[in-house]
């Protein structure tokens, strides 16, 4: 039995890998889907990280028969998990890839392609709030996130939905270099936020990472849980 800690993007909270998390759950492992405290302007990437961590105390003895899995966002923070703890893999999925020394809005300022070309026109439609925090418009999110999702459950995601402050985004990756763990990275291909074949590339020239590519968009976890899961068990 293997104990998989899905971890969630910006905005969002744990309960959207619930579709993934059930099919993983049947197939009798233990599943971790923190809320991060993506609401807390003073939270970075420490705080990210330790949500992790103090999920997981909560079911494993420490082991390496842990399965980190860090979808957008969440790609910042799974890295520094295996960098404190033992585990068997670590999956970026629809992810950004931290570089070792910069923070991810350095990175981004070299990495121009990373975003699709209809990100900056669904981004704009974002609310702002005190101190650069940011929320969504429940029908920009569903195009943005949930565009292949069926309709109730798109509309009950986007309903999740919570405001995103950033300090985790300018936080430098405290990472020397990558942990030596085996890391893949899932891609898709019809990905509205993160371009697929910049988030790949990144993948094999900063980890060596196999890539694999799914039709759909950037939510797999619930428009496609079904062969989320199945990638994530061939893992154990």
């Amino acid at each position: 039995m293997a104990t998989f800690a899905l971890v969630h993007g910006a905005w969002h909270r744990g309960a959207c890998w619930e579709p993934t998390a059930e099919r993983l759950r049947a197939a009798g492992h233990d599943v971790v889907a923190p809320d991060l405290p993506c609401e807390d302007p003073a939270a970075g990437l420490a705080a990210y990280t330790a949500t992790v961590l103090d999920a997981l105390a909560t079911v494993d003895d420490g082991d390496d028969d842990v399965i980190v899995v860090g979808h957008s966002l969440g790609g910042l923070t799974i890295p520094l998990v295996a960098d404190a703890r033992p585990v068997r893999a670590l999956v970026y999925l629809c992810a950004l890839v931290p570089l070792p020394g910069a923070s991810v809005a350095q990175d981004l300022m070299v990495l121009e392609d990373t975003f699709t070309p209809e990100w900056p026109a669904l981004a704009s439609r974002q609310e702002r709030h005190d101190a650069g925090a940011t929320t969504w418009p429940a029908d920009a999110a569903i195009e943005a996130f949930y565009h292949d999702c069926p309709s109730d459950l798109a509309a009950h995601a986007a309903s999740l939905l919570r405001r995103q402050t950033w300090t985790a985004s300018n936080d430098p990756c405290p990472l020397i270099k990558y942990p030596d763990v085996p890391a893949t990275a899932i891609v898709c291909t019809e990905d509205r936020v993160l371009r697929a074949e910049a988030c790949a590339r990144h993948a094999r020239e900063r980890f060596d990472a196999p890539v694999t590519r799914l039709g759909g968009g950037h939510s797999p976890m619930l428009a496609q849980p079904e062969t989320l899961a199945g990638l994530l068990l061939d893992l154990v």
